[in-house]
């Protein structure tokens, strides 16, 4: 009997190079090494990998070889790399872990069936080996053709003996290829123990309220029943195999499930798994009543020519009935049921099962100290269950309803194998002495364990005296003396760990060790120091140089830092000095917070390092650029084209104010009348105030305005109506004749509506007064400028041609084309803008007013959107800065002096230039910010890390912390205790090396193992072990686990 597992390798090799096609080679050869294995006794499962892993089936997942045939034809080859240490991976946690049908206690085999060698997780194809060899499987490794690795498949195996070459594939279908494998497969087998016959077992199961079914402590589903299906799984379930019924009990009995209402195991195991708990109190009478009455039926499947087995399960001791149990326990004995019993916990009556049990007790009575123990005993229930032979059948009025023998008399007597009479007993049963009344009590135990208090069978104890403690029946003595593997008295050790030394008192103590370390005074072992020298300091058994500088994590020597702490790095003066990432900051003293800032720069609140304010000159300048030129003025103040600070102005087309609304000095075009305002230029003679260069508003006195937007002399000459001068007439009304600059009356007879006088009787010469005159016939006369039609003399009807009336004032403005005009001098052509905006002449446009200096075009009063020539546009702030011809300036104070750098460059004042910032250490100038092309002298330009790496003179490095002593060496090489570089350890799994032969650093899970010759690194064997001092010391235990001395042998536990 033995569980084999078979894991294949379908990486992108099994493809090429062989006559036969190698992967269904290997399939046939899974196929036929399952064939060859002895059905009933030995399961099989087949996990195949390369990259990753896939379990094809566990030993329990098919009761057939055929259905593991088809499931082995139906594997797809990943064709990926060869990840050995995957495959073994998956064995440890998926086909050999519990719960997926391995069986401890039978041999344990993986067979690994391989082309090739690991190319993936290199390191850790011997880990994983190990660790499934601890928990015992005995591992064989096949090897196809010559491009695997031997020593690999032979370290793999459990043994070198257990490697297994095949020249090619087709030597895996050869005959005399898989007797070889499956007779080296045989050599740990052990006999099965003997199942093979019918049973009828009966599991009488006490589900009183103390057995909690839930959470962590599901002793119900989890460890009862799961106990229960562990045994049955022994066992051919079938209707001329073995039957099972199933009984429970608390306050009383049921029976779920009978002998034969289950046939096979595949429909049993989930019925038994789905049974529910009801609670109560413990009868454990009903549970074997119900046993003998409703399962021991033949009506029910009860077969009375097999051996008949009941197996009873409790944690505690009868509450109800107490007097029918032991009668009750007897009658089914009599019926010729073996009778198991399994105690769990404290709380058993251990008298009581010893009475219920049958004989001999060592076979018959279990005990666990608590429910998750019957884990570790059910090989051992199903063992005996095996072997059970049966009790012999006694005939009595219990029974059976009628006497068969006149010779043998009913008998009442407990415990009696046979009566002389009714209530005599003349045979008691086994385990009990016949008294002198023919009564059958319990022999007395003599208890034959030493150092043992209470026996619960002749040599098998269940108390010890003080100072020992209970080891499967047996008094161990404590033993309180470390590193001893077992004690002859609690303080008294007789046999050591390995690697101790027995003394004369008795104790363990570790032999004198031979110190390899330099600089060490006390060693723990050959290579690994506890105890450094003076200016030495202990790290990792290894004595390194006490360390003088400070925030160095290692160094070379005292004065020499290698590593600095986190948060620190290691400057050119090999000193650490605290990481510092603050713009312009030389140096900080705690992270995050400059201590003193770059020349040029000051610290503020925030430990952040600001540009030195410049002497500011200027009046009304906020922020200056240079001690003279402005950069940002005082608010109600703007920038002029100089950089000086000039009080902004509300007054439209004023260049400079004297306040915010009086104007000082006005633009070209425009004159500064008395309020402060600027009023357009006037070119109308005799008029005193312009809309327009060329149009009057007000005339000055003695003139008036006419219709042209002229000023004529006003007319003091009767019936005149146009003067040349005040009192001389140039222009008569139509009824009046011009007379020496006077008008008179002309005598005509006159047709014509609100005419005076008549040239002719339709032509008029005079209008009568509020009328004009206007092609032969009289007008109101229309106050209203630019009027052609008049309503009343203030009211106009029609404008003239060219102007729009305007009926909210009523006046006749010019229409206008022009965006935001308020007044044009002709439809296209403005004379004054709407409010918040001024008149650009040049182009005949009102443009937003703009407070910005030097811009042509204003997005808002404060926001440029276009520059005047010479100035481009800061985007930022909206302002006009002068162009500049500064490569990376962001502000010039002229077109070719820069005032500030661009971010990521500094002001070079004395060659007027903005130069990268350079944050790289030793570098001498950067191409661009924080990219070096030049180094410091002493120091080379290492491009590939953008690093000033100090020259180095020693062979073989390729990057030193000083000239003479290496950082870090070229492949092939490391760094030694003296900075040099010297070829690389060629020692296997070895990390750093003290030198070609010697060790100091092993890789994980590895250690030094002076034991071996020659020494070398070798693999920790000690489960949860990280790092090993010997074979049978852990040095340092896996997270969660501690060292004890306590447990044989020691162990992480």
């Amino acid at each position: 009997m033995k569980d084999v597992a078979i894991l294949m390798d379908t990486s992108g090799s099994i493809v090429t190079g062989q006559q036969i096609s190698p992967f269904r080679a290997m399939r046939r050869f899974a196929k036929n090494l399952i064939g060859r294995l002895e059905s009933g006794w030995d399961s099989q499962a087949v996990v195949h990998f390369s990259e990753k892993a896939e379990v094809v089936f566990n030993f329990t997942t098919f009761s057939t070889k055929e259905e593991m045939y088809q499931a082995i034809d139906n594997i797809l080859q990943f064709n990926e790399n060869t990840d050995t240490a995957m495959g073994l991976r998956t064995l440890r946690q998926v086909t050999f872990a519990k719960g997926n049908g391995e069986r401890d206690w039978v041999p344990n085999i993986a067979i690994v069936i391989t082309d090739g060698r690991s190319n993936v997780e290199i390191s850790q194809t011997y880990p994983e080996a190990q660790l499934l060899k601890n928990m015992n499987v005995t591992i064989y490794t096949i090897g196809v053709t010559n491009d695997i690795s031997p020593d690999e498949l032979k370290a793999i195996a459990s043994s070198p003996d257990y490697f297994i070459p095949a020249e090619d594939f087709n030597t895996l279908g050869q005959l005399s290829f898989l007797d070889s494998v499956v007779k080296a497969s045989c050599r740990s087998n052990t006999a099965p123990p003997d199942c093979s016959s019918p049973v009828d077992i009966t599991f009488i199961l006490d589900q009183s309220s103390s057995i909690v079914a839930s959470g962590d402590q599901d002793f119900w589903y989890r460890d009862l029943l799961g106990f229960v299906s562990s045994v049955i799984k022994n066992f051919n379930v079938s209707p001329n195999g073995t039957r099972v019924a199933v009984v429970k009990f608390s306050n009383n009995a049921n029976v779920p499930i009978l002998l034969n209402n289950y046939t096979s195991i595949s429909t049993l195991l989930p019925a038994i798994r789905n049974e529910m708990i009801e609670g109560g109190q413990t009868n454990i009478a009903s549970g074997l009543r119900a046993a003998r009455t409703n399962v021991y039926n033949p009506g029910r499947g009860y077969r009375p020519n097999v051996v008949n087995v009941a197996f009873l399960i409790t944690d505690g001791e009868s509450n109800i009935e107490m007097d029918q149990t032991i009668p009750e326990a007897n009658n089914l004995k009599n019926l010729g049921i073996e009778l198991f019993v399994m105690g769990v916990g404290t709380g058993v009556n251990i008298n009581e099962l010893q009475r219920i049990a049958s004989r001999p007790l060592d076979d018959h009575l279990f005990n666990a100290a608590q429910y998750p123990s019957l884990d570790s005993v059910w090989r051992k229930v199903a063992r005996n269950i095996c072997n059970a032979k049966g009790e012999p059948k006694v005939t009595t009025a219990a029974t059976t309803a009628t006497t068969t023998t006149a010779s043998i008399p009913q008998c009442s007597v407990t415990n009696c194998q046979q009566c002389s009479t009714p209530n005599r007993c003349s045979q008691c049963n086994s385990g009990y002495l016949l008294d002198n009344n023919g009564n059958c009590i319990l022999l007395p135990i003599t208890c034959n364990v030493p150092n043992c208090i209470s026996c619960q069978t002749n040599n098998y104890c269940s108390q010890c005296e003080n100072g020992y403690f209970l080891n499967n029946g047996r008094c161990t003595p404590q033993c309180n003396v470390p590193n001893c593997q077992q004690c002859s008295m609690p303080n008294r050790c007789s046999q050591c760990n390995s690697g101790y030394n027995l003394n004369g008192n008795g104790e363990c103590i570790l032999p004198p060790i031979t110190c390899n370390v330099a600089n060490c005074i006390s060693c723990q072992t050959t290579n690994y120091c506890s105890q450094c020298q003076n200016g030495f300091f202990l790290s990792n058994g290894m004595c390194l140089p006490q360390c003088n500088v400070q925030f160095c994590q290692v160094c070379l020597g005292p004065n020499q830092c290698n590593t600095c702490m986190n948060g620190y790095v290691l400057n050119s003066l090999n000193i650490c000095v605290l990481s510092c990432f603050i713009p312009h900051c030389t140096f900080c003293q705690i992270p995050n917070f400059c201590a003193q800032c770059d020349a040029g720069y000051y610290i503020v609140n925030n430990g952040t390092c600001v540009l030195l304010p410049i002497q500011c000159n200027v009046l009304n300048c906020q922020q200056c650029l240079t001690s003279n030129r402005c950069a940002q003025c005082n608010s109600g103040f703007s920038l002029d084209n100089n950089g000086n600070c000039i009080l902004q102005c509300s007054v439209p087309n004023c260049q400079q104010c004297s306040t915010p609304n009086r104007c000082s000095l006005c633009y070209s075009g425009y004159n500064l009348d008395n309020n402060g305002n600027c009023i357009p230029q006037c070119n109308v003679p005799n008029c005193q105030q312009c809309l327009t260069p060329n149009q009057c508003n007000l005339c000055n006195s003695g003139y008036n305005l006419n219709a042209p937007n002229s000023c004529v002399p006003q007319c003091n000459v009767p019936n005149c109506q146009r003067c040349s001068e005040p009192n001389k007439c140039s222009q008569c009304f139509g009824n009046f004749v011009l007379e020496n600059g006077s008008c008179r009356e002309a005598q005509i007879s006159c047709n014509i509506v609100n005419c005076i006088t008549c040239l002719q009787a339709n032509l008029c010469n005079q209008c009568l007064d509020g009328y004009i005159l206007e092609n032969n016939i009289c007008r109101i006369r229309c106050e209203v400028l630019n009027c052609y039609l008049c309503n009343r003399p203030s009211v106009c009807a029609v404008c003239n041609s060219g102007y729009n009336l305007n009926t909210l004032n009523n006046r006749c403005d010019v229409q206008c084309n022009v965006l935001n005009c308020a007044v044009c001098n002709s439809p296209n052509v403005c004379a004054a803008c709407n409010s918040g905006y001024n008149l650009n002449l040049a182009i005949n446009r009102c443009d937003l007013q703009c407070n910005v200096p030097n811009c042509l075009i204003c997005q808002s009063a404060s926001r440029c959107l276009q520059c005047s020539g010479g100035y481009n546009l800061d985007s930022s702030s909206g302002t006009c800065v002068v162009q500049c011809q500064v490569t990376n300036c962001y502000v010039c104070n002229s077109a070719n002096v820069c005032g500030q750098c661009s971010p990521g460059y500094n002001l070079n004042v004395a060659s007027n230039r903005c130069d990268p910032q350079c944050n790289v250490a030793n570098c001498a100038y950067c191409s661009a910010p924080n990219v070096c092309s030049g180094c410091n002298p002493g120091y080379n330009l290492n491009s590939a890390s953008n690093r000033c790496d100090p020259q180095c003179n020693v062979q073989y490095c390729t990057q030193c912390l000083t000239p003479n002593q290496c950082y870090l060496c070229n492949n092939g090489y490391y760094v030694d205790n003296t900075g040099q570089c010297s070829p690389t350890c060629r020692l296997d799994y070895c990390l750093i090396c003290l030198s070609s032969s010697v060790c100091t650093r092993c890789y994980d899970s590895y250690f030094w193992n002076t034991a071996l010759s020659p020494p070398t690194c070798a693999f920790c064997p000690i489960p949860n072990c990280d790092r090993c001092l010997t074979t049978t010391t852990c040095d340092s235990c896996r997270s969660g686990y501690d060292w004890s001395t306590l447990v044989q042998p020691p162990a992480c536990i």
